[in-house]
């Protein structure tokens, strides 16, 4: 830590909390946390919470890519501004009393005030030596005087990845420790908005009508007994193992046609990362005998069994490869993304196909900007077909 942010996080940060401590409560906005801030190290020695460890803390190796020297390049020159996405977080359980949640950083105090913050997002970091966002921000949303029972911490955005692997994991997470659904009195996340949050709730028996939105009503409240756990970018067999246990009460219902071997999955209905050379694309695959399947055309028990059966699937970045899950070890993966695309979340498939034994390789694509692109991440694509039949062929 330099001089300058020494002296503002052990004089100035330390002083204000004092100050705010004495300030009279406002009826109108909460202020800044007053404790300390809880490291993910810290959270098992903490004395108002209670921890269980689900799977240990581990690292991706580049080694284990095994590509093809010019891709093998190129990866390697990504990693090194992606470093964050080769790290597997502990996956734990925990659970305190009296604690409450802000929507400001998606933050959890403790009844004495320490804060455990960035819920939401795995990759942001801890905030060991500088202080958190909390500790500074002059006002938040006024806490909610009405204090609510026992609840999960979900936090999910809508798209079938951050679902599965956040709101779907953290009730995996919950049952792997022991803690069923039908004990808890709430859930802290975003209500369904897509069919599959309503198909995939309807099957594990969650209640959405005990879904309290942190967007809504649930800005800053508390919470007799709070119970939260971890996710991570990079994915651990464990999770997979997890997961799947957790998500066998999806019925194994057939799309109607028969399940190709080869599978392209289309985002011509989406938004972002749509092949701009679709035709071109799809005549070449189905030269190799691929069958092109528009996935948000079926519910999510005909997706699962689409990709238990697939030997070889084609498709751009998308949240749909969250499917690879169900894939039998050995499926041949072969993801087009922009060239250009240089966060962390280019890799995200790849670990999924790393915890689940799936050979996985990369098509990089010129990219083209569309009206809903904020970033090359979300570019319309351009695939290159010597390169994509390079690789069918190989």
């Amino acid at each position: 830590m330099d001089l300058k942010n020494a002296v503002r996080y052990h004089i100035l940060d330390h002083a204000f909390r004092r100050v705010r401590k004495v300030l009279p409560p406002s009826d109108r906005w909460q202020g800044p946390a007053t404790g300390k801030y809880i490291s993910r190290a810290e959270l098992p020695k903490h004395p108002l919470i209670h921890y269980r460890e689900i799977y240990p803390e581990q690292r991706i190796a580049w080694s284990d890519l095994q590509l093809p020297p010019a891709e093998a390049t190129e990866v390697e020159a990504l990693s090194q501004i992606d470093d964050w996405t080769n790290q597997i977080r502990v996956g734990f359980f925990a659970r305190s009393q009296k604690m409450r949640y802000t929507w400001y950083s998606h933050s959890l105090l403790t009844a004495n005030d320490d804060l455990y913050g960035n819920l939401h997002f795995p990759h942001t970091p801890d905030f060991d030596y500088e202080p958190h966002p909390m500790f500074t921000h002059p006002r938040h949303s006024p806490l909610d005087q009405q204090c609510r029972g026992k609840t999960l911490v979900l936090l999910s955005l809508p798209n079938l990845y951050h679902f599965v692997f956040e709101a779907i994991a953290r009730l995996a997470l919950a049952q792997e420790a022991g803690m069923e659904a039908s004990c808890y009195d709430h859930f802290l996340g975003e209500p369904p908005s897509l069919p599959f949050h309503h198909e995939i709730f309807g099957y594990l028996g969650i209640p959405t009508d005990r879904i309290l939105s942190p967007s809504g009503g649930a800005q800053h409240c508390r919470f007799s007994e709070l119970h939260f756990s971890n996710t991570t970018y990079g994915i651990p067999p464990e999770l997979i193992s997890i997961l799947r246990s957790y998500l066998a009460a999806v019925p194994r219902v057939s799309p109607p046609f028969a399940c190709p071997r080869k599978l392209y999955l289309s985002r011509a209905a989406y938004p972002t990362r749509r092949l701009v050379n679709e035709t071109a694309v799809t005549e070449l695959l189905a030269r190799h005998g691929f069958t092109t399947v528009c996935p948000h055309e079926l519910s999510y028990a005909q997706q699962k069994v689409l990709f238990e059966e697939a030997e070889v699937i084609v498709s751009s970045h998308g949240a749909g490869l969250a499917n690879l899950i169900w894939c039998k070890p050995g499926t041949k993966v072969i993801e087009l993304r922009s060239k250009h695309h240089t966060r962390g979340y280019w890799k995200l498939y790849w670990n999924i196909s790393s915890a689940c034994n799936l050979q996985h390789r990369w098509v990089s694509c010129e990219d083209t900007p569309n009206a809903h692109a904020h970033g090359p991440q979300y570019s319309d694509l351009i695939a290159p077909l010597d390169s994509l039949t390079a690789c069918l062929e190989n």
